[in-house]
């Protein structure tokens, strides 16, 4: 993410998993990430899990 001078390297790759329980839980994951996207201009991938039980 950061080259050797400490700037931010704009063209790398996110992978995120994230466990859900509703529905809203998703269209707040997505608005997360496309903000990211947007400030580091970076590719991401959202995986998404449903969750039976909740996680800590």
């Amino acid at each position: 993410m950061y080259d050797g001078n400490g700037k931010i390297n704009d063209n790398f790759d996110l992978n995120v998993e994230i466990y859900i329980n509703r529905y809203s839980e998703i269209k707040e994951a997505v608005k997360v990430l496309s903000e990211v996207q947007k400030e580091y201009n970076c590719n991401c991938v959202l995986n998404i899990k449903c969750s039976t039980t909740p996680r800590g």
